[in-house]
């Protein structure tokens, strides 16, 4: 599938991050890009968040409406983490 690229800032175009932003419809599955172990998966819907510690480091999943994961559980690549969710709301 493909999804469209942000460039990193807000809806606004003011704030940046150093991260990679990809839109896609709310509700389609979002997955691990690599194996690791989710160290954090909390918050409350629409800003759900999944962070998975990897050898590589650590990646963040935010906005998202649904968690399929939990702390602690160990994911593989391509893994279901949760359910895309809408951003700045």
């Amino acid at each position: 599938r493909t999804h469209h690229r942000s460039d990193g800032a807000n809806i606004r175009g003011t704030k940046f991050h150093k991260g990679v932003d990809i839109a896609m419809p709310v509700g389609r599955d979002v997955l691990s890009a690599r194996r690791g172990t989710v160290t954090f998966a909390a918050g409350r819907a629409p800003g759900l968040t999944v962070i998975v510690t990897t050898p590589e480091g650590i990646d963040r999943y935010t906005h998202l409406s649904e968690l399929r994961v939990e702390t602690g559980d160990v994911v593989g690549e391509g893994q279901l983490l949760g359910l895309a969710g809408k951003t700045s709301e």
